[in-house]
């Protein structure tokens, strides 16, 4: 058996991939325009090829694991180390791919991956069980801290806010939130569009406001197996809040939108927590007061709180998704707008779950 523990550092692969008869989950607000992207096929020769996997995007090693692969509490690096799997088609060219017989997360260990490199993990064998967490959420707004394949290359941006309008939320699976207005109506950020996709991709970052970055987008992770999928602990593609304005008359960051999981196995059950929510926009401030951070989610149930205002002339931020779309940030009263709350992330699986866990955006 293979134990992960601690820190990891690993690199790997990337790719493009087709979702082919997918059962979408998410479709927030019914969003034609994200549903089709997902279900969109580019298909893939010798599939039935014995070191290839998945039926959608498809992952083929230079060698079959011969060992289980348990996780305790591990912080994978996915751009850095030599520990990933090789992988022989293009498709699978530029993910961090880990493989084994099985694959098992400890109960109360938190694996935690963040790199410019989308996540996939791959049960050869037998069961992909997370009984801990998989975390491949937004933590903070500091740039050097971005989720496994967060802060994806294909985001539209939509329109920066004229200061000191709020930053708008990131958009995805569904829009982001307009940032508030600032000061006497200058213009808060617009977000961009709903994306569609056909590639295992992360979330969107909010848009800065005045001096507040706006919060990454969540992370991307793929879990194969070709049994089944069981999750009673917590997969996290959440995104992170918008950073509030500081004292000055100042708008906020936008929040970041929720990433990307998607599960590909005969049978999945889920009696956890499974969610790719938005991160909360930034508060504007005053001249003198500032305006807070906003928020994260810390389950399938709950939103990234939108940051208080600096003062009554700031506008609040937006509070992220909790499935569907972001809030846009309150208009600043004389003050810096308050950035608007990310939108959801993409939650995709080949079969409909079992198990009647949360997840958000859900069925």
């Amino acid at each position: 058996m293979v134990r992960f523990a601690l820190v990891i550092l690993l690199a790997g692969c990337r790719s493009l991939l087709g979702f082919e008869e997918v059962v979408v989950i998410d479709a927030p607000n019914g969003d034609a325009r994200a549903d089709a992207g997902i279900d969109t096929a580019l298909g893939m020769d010798g599939i039935n090829d014995p070191l290839c996997f998945g039926s959608q995007l498809v992952i083929c090693l230079a060698a079959t694991p011969t060992e289980a692969v348990t996780f305790d509490t591990a912080t994978i690096n996915t751009d850095t180390g030599a520990s990933c799997e090789v992988t022989t088609n293009d498709e699978a060219a530029g993910y961090c791919v880990i493989a084994g017989t099985t694959i098992s997360s400890a109960a109360g260990g938190v694996v935690h991956a963040d790199g410019l490199k989308a996540l996939v993990l791959v049960a050869t064998d037998g069961d992909l069980s997370i009984n801990g967490t998989v975390d491949v959420a937004a933590e903070s707004t500091t740039p050097t801290v971005i989720p496994a394949g967060g802060d994806s290359s294909a985001c539209t941006t939509g329109a920066p806010p004229v200061s000191p309008g709020g930053g708008q939320g990131g958009s995805f699976g569904a829009l982001g939130g307009h940032g508030g207005t600032g000061g006497e109506g200058l213009s808060g950020g617009v977000s961009g569009a709903v994306q569609m996709t056909t590639t295992l991709r992360g979330g969107c970052p909010g848009g800065a406001g005045t001096m507040a970055s706006g919060g990454h987008g969540g992370g991307a992770v793929l879990l194969i197996s070709r049994t089944k999928i069981k999750v009673t602990g917590t997969i996290n593609a959440s995104a992170a809040g918008g950073q509030g304005a500081g004292a000055g008359t100042r708008g906020g960051g936008g929040g970041g939108s929720g990433g990307m999981i998607f599960g590909d196995a005969p049978s999945i059950e889920i009696t956890g927590n499974v969610f790719a929510n938005g991160g909360g926009g930034g508060g504007g401030s005053n001249s003198s007061q500032p305006g807070e951070d906003g928020g994260q989610p810390s389950n399938a149930q709950s939103t990234g709180n939108g940051g208080n205002s600096g003062g009554a002339a700031g506008g609040k931020g937006g509070d992220g998704s909790l499935g569907a779309t972001g809030q846009p940030g309150e208009n600043g009263g004389g003050g810096g707008g308050g950035g608007g709350g990310g939108g959801a992330g993409v939650i995709s699986a080949t079969v409909q779950p079992s198990g009647g866990g949360a997840i958000s955006p859900g069925p």
